[in-house]
């Protein structure tokens, strides 16, 4: 049986923010503010490009 490939995620980033229509760096320098530095898992899986693209979009709703 075949071993997984272990993906790096500096491989998806990019793919996943096109996806979300959002420009890979920017979404990476808003995360790098917004993540605490002793951010647990949970802090770091609120920041993954769909989120901030729905946050987004909806800051951009209300502002309209």
């Amino acid at each position: 049986m075949p071993r997984p490939r272990h993906v790096n995620w500096c491989t998806l980033t990019p793919f996943n923010c096109r996806a979300q229509e959002l420009d890979p760096e920017d979404y990476l320098t808003e995360v790098i503010k917004r993540l605490p530095h002793n951010a647990t898992v949970k802090q770091a899986a609120a920041l993954t490009p769909a989120r901030i693209a729905a946050e987004r979009r909806a800051s951009d709703q209300q502002a309209a």
